[in-house]
């Protein structure tokens, strides 16, 4: 299937919102850039004798106060506009300014910085660093996934600004529902809001929030794409390429409510919430890209995501654009989350996302630096299908909850504490500690080869005379399935003793009065790897 006839690309760190309360400030400011931050498209509001002159009438004085940047070629397009390329690149807040100081000038209509598109049936599925194994071995290795499976059966929630229709979700440029996206929720119980007129109902259309200085984000669609965006030889492709998406939006005008986005978590999650009808379709896995800088988690908030859990639904939130500790970013400092931190093509901590301390610890990372995916085309309502690039912890959190589709896909009856343990211990290791990024960047691949765990039947014990000079003797306990390697540490008082590593060990004059211990880590391909203590028993003096 052909897509539509442009894409654009544009970079945006994380999205600027407020899901707590509403007065707060948002946690993260996105910023849009076209081609070039050094060429600008001035539109006049009629015809120029000299279009090319009255551009650089224009904008040239305004270019050298803001930038001290000065005109360096200029471009007829039409008898109402040029291009007019400057010498200097200009930053972010410098293209702001320098928009608007030239829309007031007398008989400007627009003067908008250049955009780069491309050809619309373009297949990005082979350049895709974060999907495909051959472009990075930073991805999330997808592709070398699929032929254990695409996640097929598979549901991710996503809570975020709602869906637009697009060729590469829902198979079709009008309809919302269709293709991977089944049917959501609208939870946004603000009118105004929500940007529909009449606050939660049963349509996730995403009507534009706005966001970016008035420009809307389409980010909902954007995170749908990363986790199961159509496999159909155009465009992109998601993680889990035939799982299905359920969108829960929360997302709007204003960013999200606590209880909104509670309701929406317990929903999704197939949990019953009062006044809402049930869900039909409750999902595997949910999805939360969005947050903010508070100190702690709601109470509401903290019990949704318990809610959600215990019914087998692990619950997948972006760590956070801010550069700061987890501990200060809801909903990623609460407890039973899998947190996300985003990593770049490189396989390092990306500059902004939020990271991990002793008091909260991040738990896998994913890319999050230069993702292409599904994008609306609108400015501030929706308009066509396309693609766009994106940066953010937002970004790298779908890839999780795709991966983990295509675990549940294989084992449904996994609780979220097994999901989680499955894809940190199959985590690609990268240069950043455990704490801080998590176990390593998730691994699609490795994730899906997992055959299970193994279940400990009876504890190891220490067999002989627990007198300093005897010799100790550790047994491994049973587990299930068998054929298990084992390896050991000896623990004095809970603690390693140094060098003690072999099944037996001598007790010395240091262990009398003491407690003795054994820890076994026991290992069976395919499994993830278990370990178990022995009771501790005192040494004799």
């Amino acid at each position: 299937m052909k897509s539509w006839p442009l894409v654009v690309a544009l970079a945006v760190v994380g999205l600027s919102l407020s899901p707590l309360p509403s007065q707060a400030a948002p946690f993260d400011n996105p910023t849009a850039t076209g081609a070039s931050n050094s060429t600008v498209i001035v539109t006049f509001d009629k015809a120029q004798a000299d279009p090319n002159a009255a551009a650089v009438a224009a904008v040239s004085s305004v270019a050298e106060r803001v930038a001290g940047a000065e005109v360096a070629e200029v471009l007829p397009i039409s008898d109402t506009s040029a291009e007019v390329k400057l010498t200097t690149e200009l930053t972010s807040a410098e293209v702001s300014a320098v928009q608007t100081q030239v829309e007031q000038v007398s008989g400007v209509q627009a003067a908008e910085e250049s955009a780069k598109f491309y050809a619309a049936d373009a297949n990005y599925e082979p350049n895709l660093w974060n999907i495909n194994t051959a472009a990075s071995k930073y991805g999330v290795k997808a592709s070398s996934a699929w032929s254990r499976g695409t996640g097929t059966s598979a549901i991710v929630g996503v809570v975020d600004t709602g869906i637009t229709a697009h060729p590469d979700l829902t198979d079709s440029g009008t309809e919302i529902v269709g293709g991977n996206v089944v049917a959501g929720y609208d939870f946004i119980s603000d009118p105004t809001s929500a940007g529909d007129g009449d606050g939660d109902d049963s349509t996730p259309a995403d009507e534009g929030d706005l966001s970016d200085n008035g420009i809307s984000t389409w980010h909902g669609t954007h995170v749908s794409g990363i986790v199961a965006a159509i496999r159909n030889s155009s465009g992109v492709v998601g993680v889990a390429p035939t799982a299905k998406v359920e969108p829960l939006r929360v997302l709007g005008r204003y960013g999200a409510e606590t209880g909104d986005l509670a309701r929406a978590i317990r929903w999704g999650a197939g949990v019953s919430v009062s006044g809402y009808p049930s869900n039909p379709n409750p999902v595997d896995v949910l999805n939360i890209s969005l947050g903010g800088n508070y100190p702690y988690c709601p109470t509401e908030l903290q019990s949704a995501i318990n809610a959600a859990v215990a019914n087998g639904v692990p619950v997948v939130v972006a760590a956070g654009n801010s550069n700061i500790s987890l501990t200060n970013s809801a909903p990623a400092n609460c407890h039973n989350v899998i947190t996300v931190t985003a990593t770049t093509r490189a396989g390092a901590k990306a500059w902004y996302s939020n990271y991990g301390t002793s008091a909260s610890a991040a738990t896998i990372a994913a890319p999050g630096t230069g993702i292409v995916s599904t994008i609306n085309l609108g400015s501030t309502t929706p308009g066509d299908p396309g693609y766009a690039t994106m940066d953010g912890t937002s970004m790298a959190a779908p890839h999780v909850a795709g991966v983990i589709a295509l675990i549940k896909a294989k084992h449904p009856t996994w609780s979220a504490s097994r999901i989680t343990s499955a894809i940190r211990f199959t985590a690609t290791k990268v240069k950043c500690t455990t704490t801080t990024c998590g176990a390593g960047i998730v691994n699609a691949d490795w994730a899906t080869k997992l055959a299970g765990f193994l279940y400990k039947r009876t504890n190891p014990k220490i067999n002989g005379t627990i007198r300093a000079g005897k010799t100790v003797r550790a047994t491994t306990g049973a587990w299930s399935p068998g054929a298990i390697t084992a390896s050991y540490q000896w623990l004095r008082n809970g603690k390693s003793i140094k060098k003690a590593t072999k099944r037996s060990y001598k007790l010395t004059a240091k262990d009398r009065g003491n407690k003795i211990s054994v820890r076994i880590t026991v290992r069976r391909s395919g499994y993830v790897t278990a370990t178990a203590v022995s009771a501790a028993k005192r040494v004799n003096r």
